[in-house]
């Protein structure tokens, strides 16, 4: 995939722009709406529950590998009623997991190919309204700068999958969707809520 801010993502033949009012740090391009179409195409609900329905669900590698310290505040510093708002805070980030995980990895759905292709755009919708209107104000607003804080992105985030008509007109064989999305969680960390990060210095 080209950087985020081009205008074609042409490894995918789907056309992406920049996206405006982006929280700052996430991917800022989405998808053309002419290019909609194209990406429709290649839902497969099969695969795609295949890969969320795993023993360890995506959301669930994120939340376990999540940052679990502060790195801008001391606990001893912080007032306890301060501390039992960042504990809401996890308990919620935990109970939503799936709709931060989905909003930042934002699949264009054919909802008319399935059942199972309606039912999940249906749930994705609702789950990410619920997250969004669960309170995440902490007494010390600076704890929403923590990492370990989840962000719930203001633009969802597109995951463009690659296109298996390639294979047929004889170009590489399609990554499988875990390892596409691996590789797309390790270019783009933001989208793991930097769970995936080796360094402190990918997401200062």
């Amino acid at each position: 995939m080209t950087p985020p801010g081009c205008t074609m993502v042409s490894e995918y033949n789907a056309s992406t722009k920049t996206s405006t009012g982006q929280t700052l740090g996430f991917p800022d391009y989405e998808v053309q709406k002419h290019s909609c179409s194209v990406l429709k195409g290649r839902w497969d609900s099969e695969r795609y529950c295949a890969e969320i329905r795993k023993k360890r669900a995506p959301w669930e590698v994120m939340f376990n590998n999540r940052f679990s310290e502060f790195y801008f505040h001391k606990c001893d510093e912080l007032e306890p009623m301060v501390l039992a708002d960042v504990e809401e805070i996890v308990r919620s980030m935990k109970k939503h997991a799936q709709a931060f995980w989905e909003r930042t990895h934002w699949v264009t759905m054919d909802v008319e190919a399935d059942d199972k292709s309606a039912a999940a755009e249906l749930n994705l919708a609702m789950a990410f309204d619920t997250a969004a209107a669960e309170p995440k104000e902490a007494r010390a607003c600076s704890l929403l700068s923590e990492p370990g804080i989840w962000t719930v992105p203001d633009k969802a985030c597109p995951w463009i999958w690659q296109d298996p008509r390639v294979t047929e007109l004889g170009g590489p064989k399609c990554l499988s969707l875990e390892t596409q999305l691996g590789d797309l969680d390790a270019v783009e960390p933001a989208r793991m809520q930097w769970a995936t990060v080796s360094v402190d210095e990918e997401w200062l």
